[in-house]
């Protein structure tokens, strides 16, 4: 009876055992054919592609040139780490992933940063994100411009946060006054263009006046917003407005139009 017992569990073990190891090298046949599998196509997922546009499937193909390293190449010899940190020294892009699919296509993930303003001046120009991450212009997209006397040290190129705390700082506070503008819809419609002036003064200049409105800093913005208004229903309607060429709102309870 033991030995009855001992040889069915024998058996099985063996019979366990060849199955494993057929599913081992049916495992490893699978993998060792699709790595030899030649990659004839490029999928380009731009995940967030409604709500943004700094980059299109052209552009990440250019990236990563064309896919020449990689249409017509086995799968095993296609450097994905490799393509996944080129298309991330992009600035405009903060996410991407690569893989292969089972046809043996190569597909491209990403999610774009999102512009919040571009920045003119000085021969510059660049985007910066809600954050204050800086990167250069390579599409145009509709967002706020800021032209001027920008005070934040940028090269050429540069990606990544400024350097400087006090640069930082003006970015993401300049980030903040853009996105009051844009959540209100009066103001979003109104103001064409935020210019700072070599005093560090940010003017804006109106679609519907020919005013220019002296904001200021960043100190107080609902208040000074409070103004604007105050002037658009209280004095604006008066004849002599005609004559107003500046309306000056950085001063605390005041209203200087000159």
């Amino acid at each position: 009876m033991l030995k009855r017992i001992l040889l069915t569990t024998l058996f099985v073990l063996l019979t366990a055992a060849a199955g494993t190891g057929y599913f081992l090298f049916a495992g490893d046949y699978v993998r060792a054919r699709e790595d030899a599998e030649v990659c004839d196509a490029i999928d380009v997922v731009i995940r967030d592609s409604l709500e943004n546009a700094l980059v299109s499937r052209s552009d990440v193909l250019d990236f990563i040139d064309g896919g020449k390293q990689i249409l017509g190449h086995r799968r095993d010899s296609i450097l994905i780490d490799s393509l996944e940190k080129r298309l991330l020294q992009r600035g405009e892009i903060r996410y991407a992933e690569i893989f292969t699919d089972n046809g043996g296509n190569l597909r491209i993930e990403l999610l774009q940063r999102h512009a919040s303003i571009r920045l003119r001046g000085e021969g510059r120009e660049f985007y910066s994100d809600s954050t204050g991450y800086l990167f250069p212009v390579y599409n145009k997209t509709d967002v706020p411009l800021v032209t001027g006397f920008i005070p934040v040290s940028y090269t050429p190129g540069q990606k990544g946060y400024p350097s400087a705390e006090r640069e930082l700082a003006w970015m993401r506070d300049m980030a903040g006054l853009v996105s009051y503008i844009e959540n209100h819809y009066y103001w979003h419609k109104t103001i064409e263009q935020i210019d700072i002036e070599k005093n560090g003064d940010i003017v804006f200049y109106m679609r519907d006046a020919a005013q220019r409105f002296i904001f200021g800093d960043f100190t107080d913005i609902p208040g000074k917003f409070a103004k604007m208004a105050t002037y658009y229903k209280g004095i604006a309607p008066l004849p002599e407005a005609a004559d107003y060429t500046t309306v000056n709102l950085k001063y605390d309870k005041q209203i200087i139009c000159r």
